[in-house]
């Protein structure tokens, strides 16, 4: 099986993220037994981390089948480790439980599991979990919808104003027409709007390209949804919704990959590749302390630099 580890740290709450995935037995060499062995060893290190442990992922098991002996074996693996199981329904098209949710009964960190059936063949499953999220500063701001203005009606009402009909001689006074002419022209067709708006990290390989694929994604899932509930949704409309994403998917991962490309061969020298990598890695540099064979003397030499700058301060004053 493959895993991808992540520590979330929610303000005082630091949660163990653990995301599995295991291909089919089917499709593997590996079987069944060798799967809850190998997991058994995985977990025995896992349970005695640090943190709250959330352990999520599609692990072809299908523990809705009482039958099933690999998933009674599975689930006795995870009581046997204080681990509570909390997807109960259905999880994938064919009907079976393969997608899972997992934490220690301890932590009682999951609130609620949902499910919802939408675009691919596994359900997407929302879980709610106790930790508070950094909340992010907001702001309010000011804009004119220029895009919906009617060109024609614009065009018409500009050809009227006073500026064009009836223009003052004298400049001061013009300048003033034309000012609150052209004002009272904007405020009629796209009149100003406040709204707040969450500040976000802005992320550098977001193209035009990309919101543009993000609008249409948005307004084709909305259509989708409001026809799925009033029971008119067809399944050309779903059939977009996941082309879209796809659409979507395939130009993040291109424009991404275009990025680093170029910030990579803008890079000079091997410092500012190591930045670079960094960066996308998300580690921030440490602070090195200066060479010293001594951490008192050290101290001692900090001292002696501030005690004689401030000293130099007072002597310049003087």
């Amino acid at each position: 099986f493959e895993y991808l580890m992540v520590l979330l740290q929610c303000n005082s709450t630091c949660i163990r993220l653990v995301i599995v995935y295991r291909p089919p037995s089917q499709s593997t060499k590996c079987s069944d037994g060798q799967f809850l062995s190998d997991f058994s060893g995985f977990l025995q290190l896992l349970v005695v981390s640090s943190g709250k442990l959330l352990i999520v992922g599609d692990f072809n098991i299908h523990v809705d089948v009482a039958g099933n002996s690999t998933a009674c074996k599975f689930l006795t693996l995870l009581d046997s480790f204080g681990l509570s199981q909390h997807i109960r329904g259905i999880t994938h098209l064919d009907g079976h439980t393969l997608d899972l949710v997992i934490s220690r009964i301890s932590d009682n960190v999951v609130c609620e599991c949902m499910m919802s059936a939408l675009i691919e063949d596994h359900f997407a499953i929302h879980t709610l979990i106790r930790a508070h999220r950094p909340v992010r500063p907001q702001k309010r701001i000011t804009y004119r919808e220029l895009d919906r203005i009617d060109t024609d009606c614009f065009m018409s009402d500009l050809l009227s104003l006073s500026l064009f009909t009836d223009p003052s001689d004298d400049l001061n006074i013009l300048l003033e027409q034309y000012n609150a002419d052209l004002s009272l022209l904007l405020d009629k067709h796209a009149p100003e709007r406040s709204k707040v708006i969450t500040v976000r990290p802005a992320n550098p390989w977001v193209s035009t390209d990309v919101l543009a694929i993000r609008r249409r994604c948005r307004a084709s899932e909305r259509r989708w949804r409001n026809r799925k509930k009033k029971g008119l949704a067809l399944e050309i409309d779903r059939e977009i919704v996941r082309n879209l994403l796809k659409e979507k998917r395939h130009l993040l991962k291109k424009e991404k990959s275009s990025f680093l490309n170029e910030k990579i061969a803008e890079a000079e020298g091997k410092k500012s590749l190591f930045n670079i990598v960094d960066s996308f890695l998300l580690k921030k540099p440490g602070l090195k302390l200066p060479r010293h064979d001594s951490l008192p003397d050290l101290v001692s030499r900090f001292s002696d630099h501030f005690l004689k700058k401030v000293t130099d301060i007072r002597a310049s004053l003087d």
